[in-house]
């Protein structure tokens, strides 16, 4: 009898100590299937996300390369240019005024005569500091960019005061490829 309760004990303990392997297991499994899941949902979401961006429509209309504000002695020239995988974008201040921006900038590109946001606005990080351009003087902003074939056009903002609302939208057009 002594043998006999000995003896189910042991397939007993066996039986509990695969039970619990295999319910480790499990959780194991289930757990990376978890971390699975949810790098694929990101990845997902994503590269939706980007898809959504270049499809989006400007809310820029009538942009111009060369902005008069008499009031305020603001006179400023924009002049984008590209080849070879650069962007060049050059501010011109004929003004009485500084003017003041940052680096950043937005590309747009044209499809059936509408502007669209494109992924070149969303991947860039800028520095975030404080240019100011004197009367008379011109600022060269050098960026290595490629692009696909088509017409674009890059956006700057600028403000008449330091520290000021980017009151001033200037932009100029360029074409890639053919």
């Amino acid at each position: 009898m002594k043998r006999m309760v000995l003896l189910i004990n042991g397939v007993w303990f066996r039986f509990i100590s695969k039970w619990k392997r295999r319910v480790r297991m499990m959780k194991n499994l289930l757990f990376i299937l978890i971390v699975i899941f949810s790098m694929g949902m990101v990845l997902l979401l994503t590269s939706c996300d980007d898809i959504k961006r270049t499809d989006k429509l400007s809310q820029n209309n009538q942009i111009d390369h060369h902005v008069v504000e008499k009031d305020n002695g603001v006179n400023v020239t924009m002049k984008a240019l590209y080849n070879d995988d650069k962007m060049t974008i050059v501010l011109d201040n004929n003004g009485s005024q500084s003017l003041h921006f940052g680096t950043p900038y937005y590309v747009e590109k044209q499809k059936n005569d509408k502007w669209y946001q494109t992924e070149f606005t969303y991947e860039k990080g800028f520095n975030d500091i404080d240019i100011t351009l004197k009367s008379g003087k011109k600022y060269t902003q050098k960026v290595e960019l490629t692009m696909p074939d088509g017409h674009y056009r890059v956006i700057k903002q600028l403000s008449s005061a330091p520290l000021g609302d980017d009151d001033i939208t200037i932009g100029d057009t360029f074409t890639v490829g053919d």
